[in-house]
C-alpha cells in the first residue's frame, strides 16, 4: 500500500512540477522572424514553450527625440513597446498583444525605463498557458520626485 501512495504522490507532483516548469530562454536579435514586425530599437527578447506553442516577448524602445513643443520649446519624446508573439502550429508568427507607452512633450528631465528583471513567467491557474507580468517606469520632471510604475 506505500508503494500505490508514494506512487501517486509521485506523479502528483511531477504533474505539477511539469506545469510549473516553464521558463525564459534569452533570444537574440539575430534569431527573430522577419514576419516579426517591431517598431523601436532593440531591447531584448525571450521566449518560453507552453500548451499555446512557443512564444517570444519583444521589448523595444524608440531613442529620445528632441523637438519643439507647441509653443517652440525644447521638448523630448520617446516610446517604449512590449511585444508579445505566438508561433502557431502553422509556423507562422502571430502577435497576440502589442503594449505601447510614451511620455512625450517633456520639457524637462524624461524617463522612461522598462525593469528587465521585474519579467517574469508564470502559470498561477495551472492551464499550462504561461502569464508575463512586467514593470516599467515613466516620468517627465524637473525634481528628485518619483517616476509613475506601470505592471
Amino acid at each position: 500500500m506505500k508503494k500505490l501512495f508514494f506512487g501517486l504522490l509521485f506523479a502528483s507532483t511531477a504533474t505539477f512540477s511539469a506545469q510549473a516548469q516553464l521558463s525564459f530562454s534569452d533570444v537574440k536579435k539575430s534569431d527573430l522572424a522577419d514576419e516579426m514586425k517591431i517598431e523601436g530599437d532593440f531591447q531584448f527578447a525571450k521566449s518560453w514553450e507552453d500548451k499555446n506553442a512557443v512564444n517570444y516577448i519583444i521589448v523595444t524602445q524608440t531613442p529620445v527625440k528632441e523637438k519643439k513643443d507647441k509653443q517652440g520649446n525644447d521638448a523630448s519624446n520617446q516610446e517604449l513597446y512590449v511585444y508579445h508573439y505566438l508561433m502557431n502550429e502553422g509556423n507562422e508568427y502571430v502577435l497576440m498583444r502589442k503594449v505601447q507607452d510614451y511620455v512625450r512633450d517633456c520639457p524637462l528631465d524624461l524617463k522612461l525605463e522598462f525593469l528587465e528583471n521585474s519579467l517574469t513567467l508564470t502559470d498561477l491557474d495551472k492551464d499550462g498557458i504561461g502569464e508575463v507580468t512586467f514593470v516599467y517606469r515613466l516620468a517627465c520632471r524637473g525634481d528628485v520626485s518619483g517616476s509613475e510604475q506601470k505592471l
